[in-house]
Formats: structure tokens, sequence, C-alpha cells
């Protein structure tokens, strides 16, 4: 039996609710009353890094492309970018608001690319005053997702704006402690929560003491979680420098603002956004024996007509991995080749009806 319920949990210090918010959090979505079990997972792989001063937000609003605006309000997180001068992201980040009274924020990135990040915004915050610590020694990230969503049809995934869950509401009767932070992915509400807390809290331990089922995830079920779904995180899979914003999806995973006068590279996205010929999807390995490829292994036309390459490889995890791909709004999928290996890319489900892109061949493509 599913039910309508809506998901509304209000900034609230201390043991009775703890800060869940994020831009879908106020939506309602469907949920099943018979609640499967989720997976818990620390990723090892991410690094924070604390920015305050007074100074602090107004910095980190001229170079990123979202509105932060929403971090002084009702909001916990926000997905990001951070570009270079061409208009190409070099970083993808999560911020979080760590103190509103004293706007200090967490920005959560890619370990193997945290240093890169540090002198990126320690080169332009110049003579502002602004306050960067790398925190990877008091904080750790957590997720909490539900692997068995990729389950139900796609009509049932997204329905008039609406993305349905498995309920993680259970989430208020834990207390966390306040040097807790816990919201919805900022990205898609489907990725379930992202937790930062500190490094000695075990954050299973914790859900499970408070008489909750919940599965321990093995590493990397995560980015398995995340192939399935077509998202891109991090410096492996995005790349340093090579694709605009929306090839990256981030305008459909709410990392960008068409709202704000100004951010850094934002000349360059102008001129992009209006023709968008390439974006990263879902693909999968049509074989029984998980293949290994290196990342950027070209993708090529099943027939063999294009002699140059349609995609490129960006992840692989088993049999599913993700691929920046050429797309149109033509209704279909692809299949393609990867050596002498079949592979299906298809469109993720979350994509907005107003963006209809699918996979198709064209001539000309930029090697990511």
């Amino acid at each position: 039996m599913y039910i309508f319920r809506p998901i509304c949990f209000n900034v609230v210090k201390g043991p009775l609710k703890k800060i869940l918010s994020c831009r879908m959090a106020t939506r309602s979505v469907i949920i099943d009353d018979n609640l499967s079990e989720v997976k818990i997972e620390k990723l090892n792989d991410r690094s924070l890094l604390y920015t305050g001063g007074r100074d602090a937000f107004e910095f980190l609003q001229m170079y990123s492309t979202n509105d932060l605006q929403c971090l002084l309000k009702d909001k916990q997180s926000v997905y990001t970018t951070f570009l270079n001068t061409r208009g190409r992201v070099i970083h993808d980040v999560f911020i979080y608001n760590k103190s509103l009274k004293e706007k200090s924020f967490l920005i959560e990135s890619d370990q193997h690319s945290s240093r890169a990040l540090y002198i990126h915004l320690a080169i332009h915050r110049k003579l502002k005053d602004v306050i960067l610590v790398p925190r990877d020694d008091k904080y750790s990230v957590w997720v909490i997702f539900d692997p068995n969503i990729l389950q139900k049809p796609p009509s049932q995934m997204f329905n008039h704006g609406v993305y349905e869950t498995s309920d993680l509401s259970f989430l208020e009767e834990v207390d966390f402690g306040d040097e807790v932070m816990v919201c919805y992915d900022p990205r898609i509400i489907s990725i379930g929560i992202r937790i930062v807390a500190p490094t000695g809290l075990d954050i299973y331990n914790l859900v499970r003491q408070h008489g909750f089922k919940a599965i321990k995830a093995n590493p990397g079920e995560f980015k398995l979680f995340r192939y399935k779904l077509g998202i891109c995180e991090g410096l492996n899979e995005v790349l340093y420098g090579k694709n605009y914003p929306s090839e990256l999806n981030c305008d459909l995973l709410n990392g960008m603002s068409n709202k704000k006068n100004y951010y850094f590279g934002r000349e360059a996205v102008n001129v992009m956004d209006t023709n968008v010929e390439q974006r990263v999807v879902p693909i999968k390995i049509m074989s029984d024996k998980a293949i290994s490829f290196p990342i950027n292994t070209p993708l090529m036309d099943l027939e063999r007509r294009k002699k140059k390459p349609i995609g490129y490889l960006r992840g692989l995890q088993g049999v599913h991995g993700i691929a920046l791909m050429q797309v149109t709004k033509r209704n279909c999928e692809r299949e393609v080749r990867i050596g002498n290996i079949l592979a299906q890319c298809t469109k993720p489900f979350w994509w907005s009806e107003i963006n209809q892109y699918d996979i198709s061949a064209k001539q000309n493509i930029c090697k990511a």
C-alpha cells in the first residue's frame, strides 16, 4: 500500500529533530508502508574544507554556479561547481551551512582534488577576510540510501515534478548530536541522505542503536548506485576543466542558478547552454562478467558508421557505469561498442520532462 506523506524537516537544534532540509524536502512523496531496509556507507574518498571569515559568504557566492542565498535561510546544503575562466568545471562540491550566525561553511569535495580546491580558493580570495582550513581530521561523510528504488518503474519515480523515494523520515527519531549535519542530497531526493559527522562517530551503529533497520554497505556500493542513476561525482568522473556544467547535468541536478547575475566563468556558460550536445548518462556493459576499461575509453557507433567516438567512458563499477555521450531531443536509446564489447546507454529517469534529451550520434564531439 502506498500513501502520500509530506517530507518537511524543520531546522531545530537538539535531540528532538536534526536538520533535514533540501530543495525538494517540502514536497510530497509516495512512501511504501513496508519500509525496505536502507544502506549506510562511509565515503572515505571525500574531503572537507572549513570556510569562514567576514567575507566568506560573498566570496563563495561569487565563484559558485549556484545561488547560496538559500543557505542563509532554510537550507542546510547546496550542490554547486567552481569553474575556470573558460566556463569549464574544475570542482564539483557540496556546501554545508555550518553556522548561520557566524556564516561559516563546510565544503565537501573529492579527496583527490581537495588540495587543488584549496589552492584555487586561496588564490582568488586575495585580500578578502576568508579563512580556509582543511577538516579531514575532524569530519567524515556518510550516505544513507535505498538501492531498491531502482527496481521501481520510471513512471513511479518521477511524477509531476515530485521525486519518489523510500521513507527516510525515521531519521527524525535518531539523536545525532549537535555536531552532525544531516540533509537530503541536494541534487535529487532519490539519492538519499547525506551526513557530515565528527570522525569518531559511527553513523551505522548510531542508527542501529535506535532500533532501526539498516545494512552496512560494502565500499563502493553507493558509487554503483550513483552509476545506475547516471550521476557523476569527483575528479575522476568530472575531469578537471574538461566540460561545461550542463554537460555534467549540473543544470538538471540543482547545481546551477539562472537567476544569478554573475559568477566566475558565467559568460562562457551562457554561450554553451544554448547548445548542449553531450551529457553524462548511465551505461551498462552487456556481459555476464565484470570487465575493466580505463577512464576516457572511446565509445563507438555500433554499426561502425561513425569513425569518430560518439562518447567516452567516465566510470565503471562491475557492468554499470557512466559515460559522456552525444545527446539530442529524440526518443530513443542507443547501443554502443566499447572495444569489442556491446554496451547500452539509457536516459536517466530524473531528467526533466522539459529537457527530453536522449542518446543519439552526431558528427562532432570534443574528447573529454
